[in-house]
C-alpha cells in the first residue's frame, strides 16, 4: 500500500470545531491538513451541521488554510442545518476555483443565490445505501472523525472494525503503510 493519499474527509461536531466533548481544536485540524497535504492530498471535504445562528470561525480558518498553504481543493459538506449569513460572508472570501458545496438535493434551492455568485454547489445525497459495487476511494483517503480518530472512509465513521487509529497515536504515514489496518470496505 502506497502512503500516498488524495483524499481527506473531516466531520466536526454539531458543536462545531473547538466545541468541547473532546472534539479536535482548530489547532488540532490544521495539523491534520499539513500532515495530510505532506502525503498528498489535494481534496478535503468536511463534513458538518451548519447553525444558521452560530458562525463557525474555524472550519473557515481550516478552508482558508487548506487552500492557501496547501493549494487544496475544499468541499464543504451540509450534512444538516444552513449557512448563516456569517458563514456565506466567509464562503464567499474562499477561492472559488477551489470550492465546493455539498448539499442535499432538497436543499438545492436554498444555496441558488451562492451558484449565482460562482459558488461550485453539489448534490450529494449518498449515503451507504446508495453505494453499489466496490468502493475503490478508501485506497486514497482517510476520514477523521471529530475526537482524532482515522477511518478508512466517512461512510464507516464511527464502525470500530474500520477504525485506523487516533491522530494523537500515529503519522498518517505510519496508518497508511500499515497492512494490518483495514483500508478496504467490502461492498
Amino acid at each position: 500500500r502506497s502512503s500516498e493519499i488524495k483524499y481527506l474527509w473531516l466531520h466536526v461536531t454539531s458543536n462545531g470545531i473547538d466545541g468541547g466533548d473532546g472534539a479536535l481544536s482548530t489547532e488540532h485540524w490544521l495539523n491534520v491538513i499539513d500532515e495530510a497535504a505532506a502525503l498528498g492530498v489535494s481534496w478535503i471535504v468536511i463534513g458538518w451541521e451548519a447553525a444558521p445562528d452560530r458562525s463557525e470561525i474555524g472550519v473557515w480558518e481550516i478552508c482558508r488554510w487548506a487552500q492557501e498553504a496547501h493549494d487544496c481543493h475544499v468541499g464543504i459538506h451540509i450534512l444538516s442545518g444552513e449557512l448563516g449569513p456569517r458563514d456565506v460572508e466567509s464562503l464567499l472570501m474562499l477561492s472559488r476555483e477551489r470550492l465546493h458545496l455539498l448539499v442535499d438535493r432538497t436543499k438545492l434551492p436554498t444555496v441558488q443565490h451562492l451558484i449565482d455568485q460562482g459558488i461550485d454547489v453539489c448534490e450529494a445525497d449518498v449515503n451507504v445505501t446508495h453505494r453499489t459495487g466496490t468502493c475503490t476511494l478508501p485506497d486514497e483517503m482517510v476520514c477523521v472523525g471529530p475526537q482524532g480518530k482515522l477511518y478508512t472512509c466517512g461512510l464507516v465513521l464511527g464502525n470500530e472494525r474500520y477504525c485506523l487509529g487516533s491522530v494523537f497515536e500515529r503519522a498518517f504515514a505510519h496508518v497508511l503503510s500499515d497492512r494490518s489496518l483495514p483500508h478496504h470496505v467490502p461492498p
